[in-house]
């Protein structure tokens, strides 16, 4: 069997006294596609960004296909895509 693409397990992150991601487990298989949905302060940020390498988490470990985002190196041969606004705002000709 292939390696999961993203194995998380009872991940919490936490800034100060605010745990925004509190015990999160779950795993991709190989060939999903996965959605996160959630009202806004819910963490699907931040767990985007453990995911991602940009954050630790406080607890917990997170895995993309077995190696973990912090491995030295690996940043070497991944991305991530900023906050990008694919739509700016558009103002007729000569009103700028």
């Amino acid at each position: 069997m292939a390696e999961r693409p993203v194995d998380i397990r009872h991940v919490t992150k936490r800034f100060g006294d605010l745990a925004a991601v509190a015990d999160l487990t779950f795993a991709l298989e190989p060939g999903t596609i996965t959605g996160f949905l959630g009202p806004n302060g819910a963490g699907k940020s931040t767990t985007l960004r453990m995911i991602g390498g940009l954050l630790r988490p406080t607890a917990g470990s997170v895995e993309l296909f077995g190696i973990r985002p912090e491995t030295p190196g690996l940043a070497d041969h991944s991305a991530t895509c900023p906050r990008i606004r694919p739509f700016s705002p558009i103002s007729p000709a000569g009103t700028t």
